[in-house]
């Protein structure tokens, strides 16, 4: 992928952030999480969710990963998009989104399937207050500044915020692709959640 007349690598690979999350929650590398036990493919009430365990202190955790390729200078539609300017921005200046796909429909949810798994760790929350639920979105690119759930998808924007006040934590983990590696970049990329 080239911006700005700097290429950079780009991981699409929904897998593949799956491995990344493994690597880094058995490294420590999850912000605020210190891994002890870790499984994968637990089943918790309708839905598989990607990783849970236990952390050093004793805690239980749920882990659900998200994978996050796009981004872009501005979340709105392409309509939008073209009456806006970004050329005093650099090429680092990119907010990350979670989701982005085709529906039929304008209203439609992106990703009921993402959706479902918000709420089913918001409900996880609520019924045990000890439980930690982790929503951790791994954005495969090294050109953004910010990472949003998605303004495009207003269903899901609004089940994150709810999970947020449920006590569901979101955490981002950066990497950079060098010579078909991913390297570490930073567990601390700013979230919007509100505007």
């Amino acid at each position: 992928f080239e911006t700005r007349k700097k290429k950079i690598l780009v991981g699409i690979a929904p897998k593949m952030a799956e491995q990344i999350a493994s690597q880094a929650l058995r490294s420590n590398l999850v912000s605020n999480l210190l891994v002890k036990t870790l499984e994968s493919e637990k089943k918790y009430l309708n839905s598989r969710f990607d990783f849970c365990g236990t952390t050093q202190s004793g805690e239980t955790f749920i882990c659900e990963v998200k994978n996050v390729p796009l981004a872009d200078y501005a979340d709105v539609c392409k309509k939008d998009r073209k009456k806006m300017s970004f050329s005093h921005l650099s090429y680092n200046k990119k907010i990350a989104y979670f989701p982005d796909g085709y529906r039929k429909k304008k209203s439609d949810p992106v990703s009921p399937r993402a959706t479902k798994h918000v709420q089913e760790l918001a409900q996880l929350k609520r019924e045990d207050p000890h439980l930690r639920t982790i929503l951790l979105f791994v954005i495969q690119r090294e050109d953004v500044c910010s990472f949003q759930p998605s303004r495009l998808d207003p269903t899901y924007l609004e089940a994150v915020r709810n999970a947020v006040l449920d006590g569901v934590e979101l955490k981002t983990l950066q990497i950079v692709w060098k010579k078909n590696k991913a390297h570490f970049l930073r567990n601390d990329l700013p979230i919007n959640l509100y505007d």
